[in-house]
């Protein structure tokens, strides 16, 4: 308990706060935070469907990570919603974005910044019993505007992509 402080000094117990200080790559999410428009498109067998909607990110776990409501109309297809929870893991070094869908999508990415601007993240599976990839990129084109691109393969196919862009309201 090297992060103790002076509160085992003083005879009391440490906060959860002080033994476990949020680590910087959980900060680095903070810049999600924030309710966003969403404008763009999915792509479903070389259809372009319009989609908008909002996003709604907020902090999760004190700090340690971030969840996010989608909520877009999908031309064509409906509602689509989508949960998200990401988060640090300190014994593996790794982010984590957890994402559930009413399109029966559950998926644990790994994901990573491979620049101060540029979220990464990826998902091996099964999709209807094929295997199936997920990968994706979420790129700060600055303080209030937000890039996500994202594709699926199955089998090794494209089967959808999408393209959507993120302005925080």
């Amino acid at each position: 308990m090297t992060n103790a402080g002076s509160t085992e000094a003083a005879g009391q117990m440490p906060t959860l706060a002080e033994l476990f200080p949020v680590a910087e790559q959980a900060r680095a999410l903070e810049r999600f935070l924030g309710r966003w428009s969403v404008e763009g498109t999915l792509t479903v067998e070389g259809n372009p469907l319009r989609m908008r909607g909002e996003w709604l990110f907020s902090p999760a776990a004190a700090g340690w990570g971030v969840k996010g409501t989608l909520r877009a109309e999908i031309d064509g297809m409906g509602v689509y919603e989508e949960d998200d929870l990401v988060g640090f893991d300190v014994e593996t070094g790794s982010l984590h974005l957890y994402s559930l869908t009413n399109s029966a999508a559950v998926h644990d990415h790994v994901a990573s910044w491979s620049s101060a601007d540029v979220f990464e993240f990826d998902y091996e599976g099964l999709q209807g019993g094929k295997p199936y990839r997920e990968v994706g990129r979420a790129e700060f084109l600055g303080a209030d505007r937000l890039q996500i691109d994202s594709t699926d393969h199955v089998e090794g196919q494209l089967s959808s992509e999408m393209k959507a862009t993120l302005r925080r309201r």
